[in-house]
């Protein structure tokens, strides 16, 4: 997690002291401590990377299922007209 100054600052005015902001680590966690700080604060956090990644593996993944999908009907349609000619 990078740490800029409203982050700092934040954790600051939430816990006042080092020694309060450790008391909550070794209650709750880092992880925790430091949401709790985030949350109270509105501090800005920078979500545009995983959202990035996410919309472009997400369209590819979807693009794959839908083509597969596409390839299934169509041989289930190829399938259904053989057995039709070859039993009627």
């Amino acid at each position: 997690m990078e740490f800029n100054q409203q982050n700092v600052q934040a954790v600051k005015e939430k816990y006042g002291t080092a020694s309060n902001f450790l008391a909550n680590v070794k209650k709750y966690g880092l992880a925790a401590t430091l949401s709790a700080a985030a949350v109270s604060s509105n501090a800005a956090i920078d979500v545009s990377a995983p959202i990035a990644a996410l919309t472009t593996d997400g369209t590819t993944a979807i693009t794959a299922v839908g083509t597969a999908l596409l390839a299934l009907a169509g041989i289930a349609v190829v399938f259904k007209w053989v057995k039709a000619a070859f039993f009627s």
